[in-house]
């Protein structure tokens, strides 16, 4: 099981790489470990799992610790590397009694299936002393139970208020990012509209990222370079505006085929639990917070940018590129119109456009005015609209 020292370890290795002097892990006086709640939550992050879902789960244990008064601690290594304000357990706790406490919106191998509000009544219980929480269902349903008793019965409205204002407020005002995940954020720039474009979690080609798409109708070339214009008219931004939508991507070949928009200066990264070195979980955690920074987001559907949306307190939009049913462009809800369709109709049309330029479609002019020249229709949809809080 990672340890906390193992994470500072983490930093520590990076400062040394950046030619730093080294840090000492914080240490807690003895008179406030003894005066700190004995009572804790330890959040276990599933090694499998990148920092999307993992953010969701570390979020949830923020939420009930909160409601229930208890001490919140992790063993997550992605967080502890680009986050500051979390401490060491107290060896106390080692010893201490303990009960696992499942959260899942799916079904997890080697997980059980709890029902829910059953972490929250944990945790709101006196006993046990820790409560070690995994799991990924960030809702009101699993943290409404967990309050300490005493107190008056809270309305729906005041749950989903308290819901909302951990999530989007407290979550960053006690943990920050630090200084090197700050000077990533830094130079990616200030982008009001920011635009994540996820292809998947397979490795690709070596050097290219995860660009593999399993749709042989997709050219991804041609695709994104019409996915650029269709974004560019939703917006209703010319060229000369659009270095100011900030675009982030698991695919080199995204960039290279929408180069108007702005784009980090490392390029593509490595998934999160798929190889990342230091640096890069920095440089993620700058793009993942450059969406929590943004009024507008579009996205395709990806736990990473829906957990950025779920963080914010600056979101007035946020648009989805439906993935649809019918391909494995990212994952996602099912919608009538989809981004693979898209992507494949651009492909379809790009290639009439080389056979025409090549006048090898001489006889068949209808066809090049109908099929060869209609723009595919890019599907969007407003996921929310709501004023800033």
């Amino acid at each position: 099981m990672l340890t906390y020292a193992a994470a500072c370890a983490a930093r520590s290795q990076r400062q040394s790489d950046l030619g730093l002097p080294s840090d000492a892990p914080p240490v807690l006086p003895v008179d406030t470990l003894a005066a700190a709640q004995p009572r804790a939550i330890i959040h276990r992050a599933d090694r499998m799992q990148g920092i999307g879902i993992s953010m969701a789960g570390f979020q949830l244990a923020f939420q009930l610790a909160e409601r229930s008064n208890r001490s919140l601690y992790t063993d997550w290594e992605m967080f502890l590397v680009g986050f500051e304000g979390i401490e060491e357990p107290p060896e106390a706790l080692e010893s201490a009694d303990s009960q696992v406490g499942e959260a899942w919106t799916w079904e997890r191998e080697g997980h059980e299936k709890q029902a829910p509000g059953t972490a929250a009544r944990l945790a709101a219980a006196d006993k046990p002393t820790v409560v070690e929480l995994s799991g990924d269902d960030l809702s009101v349903a699993q943290v409404r139970d967990a309050w300490r008793a005493g107190g008056a019965p809270r309305s729906a409205a005041e749950e989903e208020k308290v819901f909302e204002d951990l999530n989007r407020h407290r979550l960053l005002e006690r943990y920050t990012p630090n200084k090197y995940v700050r000077e990533n954020l830094a130079a990616l720039g200030s982008h009001e509209r920011v635009v994540h474009i996820r292809v998947g979690d397979g490795g690709g080609p070596e050097g290219e990222g995860p660009c593999h798409v399993e749709d042989s109708r997709i050219n991804l070339s041609a695709g994104m370079a019409a996915l650029q214009q269709a974004i560019l008219d939703h917006w209703k931004l010319s060229l000369a505006n659009a270095s100011s939508v900030l675009l982030l991507s698991d695919c080199a070949e995204v960039y290279n085929e929408m180069p108007a928009f702005s784009r980090p200066p490392w390029g593509w990264l490595h998934h999160s639990n798929l190889g990342a070195t230091a640096s890069e979980l920095e440089q993620t955690w700058a793009e993942w917070l450059a969406m929590v920074n943004a009024t507008e987001i579009m996205h395709t559907p990806s736990a990473f940018s829906s957990m950025a949306v779920r963080t914010s307190s600056r979101l007035t939009h946020e648009w989805q590129l439906c993935n649809g049913g019918d391909g494995g462009f990212a994952t996602g809800q099912a919608c009538s119109s989809s981004l693979v369709a898209f992507l494949a109709a651009a492909s379809a049309r790009h290639q009439l456009q080389l056979l025409e330029w090549g006048a090898l479609l001489p006889d068949l002019p209808d066809l090049n005015r109908t099929a060869g020249r209609r723009r595919p229709r890019l599907p969007i949809r407003r996921v929310r609209h709501r004023r800033r809080t």
